[in-house]
């Protein structure tokens, strides 16, 4: 079955009661199929053997028996609950136990929770495949946690601090540092996911996203028309160098 969690859960685990509704030894005759235990008779076409044994010349040949289907029992009053189905469907409800760090599209296995086995057979197990709703701005990379962070243009180059939240629900201090480029990825030691195994936890790795300033009004595109005039090479050295790199391909 599937089971969809938030982010939050599961990055710190959770416990989920489910309903699962699947098939269990029949309560009234306890899985014998039977209305009462003598009406359970030994075949006699295969003496209780549950398989018939036939030779054809230099040939030996081994079968169901027919008439049992190979149980080698014959049920002469089935019982009144489940016709003689040895099981009947019912809901049931299981506490699901979520680790801390599991991820989108992991299976969990809940052993013995699955169909009763049959003929007294141990019953099957369930598997719940997991679904992690996105979150609002954390992505999963592994054990990593990826979150953008838009700053300004004056703040990337300028410099400055910034507090960002965590997956922990806690927040961190980040230094940006004067000059930063877009696509910078820091990285915050600690922050991201447990690993599911329990081989410790990843980094939260924080993205700079510079922001091109829109809207502007007249005063603040005088600024920049002033800024841009007293702007140097110096101040550009990536640009300068694909325009270098522009020349030497045209020329």
């Amino acid at each position: 079955m599937n089971l969809t969690i938030t982010f939050e859960e599961s990055i710190k685990g959770v416990e989920k009661e489910i309903a699962v509704t699947n098939y269990v030894n029949c309560p009234k005759c306890h899985g014998s199929g039977a209305a009462t235990p003598s009406d359970i008779k030994t075949c006699s076409r295969c003496h209780g053997k549950g398989q018939l044994h036939q030779t054809r010349g230099f040939f030996s040949m081994t079968t169901p028996c027919p008439q049992c289907k190979g149980q080698g029992k014959i049920i002469t009053t089935p019982c009144s609950e489940c016709a003689g189905n040895c099981q009947v469907k019912q809901k049931q409800k299981i506490q699901v136990k979520i680790p801390p760090g599991v991820d989108n599209g992991m299976r969990l296995r809940m052993a013995g929770h699955g169909d009763a086995g049959i003929g007294g057979a141990p019953a099957g197990d369930l598997y719940i495949s997991i679904s992690v709703k996105p979150h609002e701005f954390f992505e999963r990379q592994g054990d990593d946690i990826l979150l953008d962070l838009p700053v300004s243009f004056p703040e990337a180059a300028l410099g400055c601090k910034k507090e960002i939240p965590t997956p922990s629900g806690q927040t961190a201090r980040l230094q940006i540092k004067e000059g930063i480029q877009t696509g910078t990825v820091m990285r915050v030691r600690g922050e991201g996911a447990p690993n599911v195994h329990g081989q410790g936890t990843g980094d939260m790795l924080v993205r700079v996203l510079v922001e091109t300033p829109v809207s502007l009004s007249d005063k603040q595109k005088d600024l920049l028309k002033a800024f841009s005039e007293l702007e140097g090479e110096h101040n550009s050295p990536r640009r300068r160098g694909f325009l270098d790199k522009v020349k030497a391909f045209f020329s």
